[in-house]
């Protein structure tokens, strides 16, 4: 693999497990997930809203940003 390739897999790799961890804390699991992509169910709306912004807030951490 070339450098490029190599910093889209660890940024993906990256991403999946932030996303994971975040649903798992906001009582979801993982249905499914292949390439970019996950499926996840969680138990209320108000999960559903809280955990892509925690997810968000992460991905800016990550950046410093925040």
């Amino acid at each position: 693999m070339r450098d490029g390739e190599e910093a889209v897999v660890r940024d993906l790799t990256t991403n999946c497990v932030i996303i994971t961890d975040t649903i798992q804390k906001h009582i979801g699991r993982v249905i499914d997930s292949s390439g970019g992509n996950i499926l996840a169910g969680v138990g209320s709306v108000v999960d559903a809203v809280k955990c892509p912004v925690k997810v968000q807030e992460k991905h800016q951490e990550m950046k410093g940003g925040i």
